[in-house]
């Protein structure tokens, strides 16, 4: 799954998941927000059940699920450069989709001064943090023309995002060590 959070003063301003990770942003496999009509649909129109609906929605969506099964980013990036529509739209979804996630957490704070990348996309994709930084320019008064970009264009959106004010951190990720921070400070609290 894919997130994004605004965080001010070590505190969660705003995240784009909800009760589950299947909401927000478009991730490998889920859907992101999703119209809960569409949902409904599916049940009354096209007889899924719910647990074939909660498979849809979790494991076969999002560029998985635009991109014929295929949800590795660094795949669909090699697929995007030879014609393959399906990469190329799946990619552009996606991006937009983290762009706009950070773009309304950016609104919840008094002033955006770090983005910062992590997870496996966020941290292994050189490609995908600069087509993600490329649409957030216009945010920073950074005058683009959208739409000359393609999803492997090699443009450096990252330092323009630097030179703009933002400063721009990879942090690798290690969820293991904070949950297991986090268990012991619940099962052994300080005294």
């Amino acid at each position: 799954g894919c997130s994004v959070t605004a965080v001010a003063g070590g505190r969660p301003r705003h995240t784009t998941m909800s009760l589950t990770p299947t909401s927000g942003m478009v991730s490998g496999t889920r859907t992101g927000d999703l119209d809960p009509e569409i949902a409904l649909y599916l049940l009354e129109h096209r007889g899924y059940s719910i647990e074939a609906l909660r498979s849809a929605l979790d494991e076969r969506s999002g560029l998985a699920g635009i991109a014929g099964g295929r949800h590795d980013v660094r795949d669909l990036l090699t697929a995007a450069e030879r014609p393959d529509h399906d990469a190329r739209l799946a990619l552009e979804i996606f991006f937009n989709s983290a762009a706009m996630a950070i773009a309304a957490c950016a609104t919840t704070l008094e002033e955006w001064r770090h983005l910062v990348f992590t997870g496996g996309i966020g941290e292994n994709s050189e490609s995908a943090r600069q087509q993600i930084a490329q649409r957030l320019l216009s945010l920073r008064g950074v005058d683009r023309k959208r739409g000359q970009r393609s999803a492997t264009d090699a443009e450096d959106s990252v330092a323009e995002l630097v030179a703009s004010g933002v400063d721009v951190a990879v942090v690798p990720a290690d969820e293991q060590r904070v949950l297991d921070r986090l268990t012991r400070e619940l099962l052994w609290p300080a005294t």
